[in-house]
């Protein structure tokens, strides 16, 4: 889950609002997993979910929920931001791979997800 110009962002809302809003993603991302999944920071403004035992199909489902859950206007935040997800199943994963879908999906314009499986 990478966020979209959110170098762009930075410069229109400040550090402090951007680190914010990072932290945001992260709990919801973590809300809309299950516990015995792992979430991280993987670089700069991108996190990632390794979703344990779940197929491609089921790690699609996780992406587009959490688009849509990151898509929904949230009364706590002024700030509008749209992500971009990478889709990597395990049969075909690898960093390069995860990294790839997910700059394809920046790449096509954000909000949305790109999935390599």
């Amino acid at each position: 889950v990478g966020m979209d110009d959110f170098e762009a962002f930075n410069d229109r809302y400040y550090r402090s609002t951007g680190d914010e809003v990072l932290v945001q993603v992260a709990d919801s991302l973590r809300s809309l997993v299950r516990s015995t999944d792992v979430v991280g920071r993987w670089s700069g403004d991108q996190m990632m979910a390794i979703l344990l035992d779940t197929g491609a199909v089921g790690a699609r489902h996780v992406a587009e929920n959490v688009l849509a859950e990151l898509s929904k206007p949230q009364p706590q935040r002024t700030e509008h931001f749209t992500v971009s997800i990478g889709v990597a199943s395990a049969e075909a994963v690898s960093k390069a791979t995860a990294e790839a879908a997910l700059a394809d999906a920046q790449g096509h314009g954000g909000n949305q997800i790109i999935a390599f499986v």
